[in-house]
């Protein structure tokens, strides 16, 4: 039960994480622009998280 509530957090984290970015990264262009953005946020995002689980796993376990 706790594994499926850290991966809940997880995903929420990357999507959160991913609409941070786009937001920050269209800068008001539109909901088309916004899409756009945030779909390239979600590959860093997803990206980011598998680097830190890599280095976790190594040094921690």
């Amino acid at each position: 039960m706790t594994w499926l509530i850290g991966i809940g957090m997880a995903i929420l984290a990357v999507l959160w994480l991913a609409a941070e970015l786009a937001v920050s990264e269209e800068k008001g262009s539109g909901m088309k622009s916004f899409l756009k953005a945030y779909k390239k946020s979600i590959v860093f995002a997803v990206a980011l998280f598998a680097m830190a689980g890599v280095v976790y796993y190594s040094f921690f376990n």
